[in-house]
């Protein structure tokens, strides 16, 4: 059975989430309306499972799909055939803001990918480490990028939302088990790796 709305649908599964780790938000709703909590999804980038309760719509991310079970009381809904409205920015220097819902200009020497349409990026001329990078994007008001698309030592971006998507046998704490050794992370080859804070590294700004 599914839902179809003007950008998605969802597909109904009986299923229930063990982990909550990658749970995104999880809005009031006292009415407990599944069309309402099923639009919420539907507008926010990351969300590709919902659930709801009496109170609550629960939205996570792709990862939970390794933490669902079989659940003859439990519903989630799973987001498919999904394409948003932010494909509609035909201008190639804007982007879809998440956090208003419209097109927006990339600022002066940011440019925006096809396959990134929700930010703009901004490679640096030279490389920095972690904090040097972190401040010269502070300057354009962008921050470090946060790739959100596992086993971890549980590394959570800075706006709090869990990271996945590591390269294998990563994060290693360069193989300590008992001091901090790496605890900033890189991306290599689309995937992630723990590094240490003071490794030279090229720097892209996010704008978002």
């Amino acid at each position: 059975m599914g839902w179809q709305f003007n950008s998605g649908r969802f597909q109904k599964n009986k299923s229930r989430v063990t982990d909550y780790s990658w749970l995104i938000a999880s809005i009031e709703d006292r009415q407990a309306n599944i069309f309402n909590c099923l639009q919420q999804c539907n507008l926010n980038y990351y969300c590709s499972y919902e659930e709801h309760n009496s109170t609550n719509c629960n939205m996570l991310s792709e990862y939970v799909s390794n933490f669902l079970v079989s659940s003859n009381s439990k519903i989630i809904y799973k987001k498919v055939d999904f394409s948003m409205k932010f494909s509609t920015c035909s201008n190639s220097n804007e982007f879809w803001s998440l956090k208003l819902n419209k097109c927006l200009p990339c600022p002066f020497d940011f440019a925006r990918r096809a396959d990134l349409p929700h930010a703009c990026f901004r490679l640096a001329t030279n490389t920095n480490n972690f904090a040097t990078g972190k401040s010269n994007c502070k300057i354009y008001g962008a921050s470090l990028p946060r790739p959100k698309t596992a086993w971890e030592r549980v590394y959570r971006w800075g706006d709090g939302t869990r990271v996945g998507g590591f390269g294998p046998g990563e994060p290693n704490n360069q193989g300590s088990n008992t001091t901090l050794q790496e605890k900033f992370l890189i991306l290599a080859d689309h995937l992630i790796y723990d590094a240490d804070e003071l490794a030279s590294r090229d720097v892209i700004c996010q704008y978002t």
